[in-house]
């Protein structure tokens, strides 16, 4: 066989080789977090933390599938130091994600870390304006520590942001 095709054949090979899954499908951990998305909101809420647990062993780098983990452990009991993890390492990896800020202020306040769920939730705010519910939970945070008065500020400051949403719809 001339040498020409000789390369030809070894490139076919080669390419077959590489295309070829070692075994089965390769898993994604994109598809299995848009998996589990699906599947949380039609409620299956076990089967939809498997599949972000899944998606997070894939790529443990992978931000969403972290916050999706951290977002189902909000919703059980006795899980909230888990959401807190979670929810801390999705920021860590997309500092820019406000929802997830968000959601590691809700963890911090039910876990009683008051400061902490300040600052995430001031975070979130600031990623994202349309999270007013940030400035709420800031004024639940203060009077839950005491200080009454952050506390009224805060909910002064929701208060506006509702105010010129509403605004917004005429």
């Amino acid at each position: 066989m001339p040498k020409g095709q000789i390369n030809i054949l070894l490139l076919s090979l080669l390419l077959f080789i590489i295309n070829v899954p070692l075994s089965g499908e390769i898993k994604n951990s994109s598809k299995l977090y848009n998996e589990g998305v699906a599947l949380f909101r039609s409620g299956e809420i076990d089967k939809a933390l498997e599949l972000f647990k899944e998606s997070a062993e894939v790529n443990n780098n992978y931000a969403l599938a972290h916050y999706g983990i951290g977002r189902i452990y909000l919703l059980q009991e006795n899980k909230g130091a888990d959401a807190v993890m979670h929810l801390k390492k999705a920021v860590k990896l997309d500092n820019s994600f406000a929802r997830a800020h968000f959601y590691l202020g809700l963890a911090e306040l039910l876990t009683g870390k008051y400061n902490d769920s300040i600052t995430s939730f001031k975070k979130a705010y600031e990623r994202d304006v349309s999270l007013q519910e940030s400035l709420y939970n800031i004024s639940r945070a203060y009077d839950l520590k005491g200080d009454k008065l952050n506390s009224i500020i805060y909910y002064r400051k929701y208060i506006q942001a509702r105010e010129k949403k509403d605004d917004e719809i005429f």
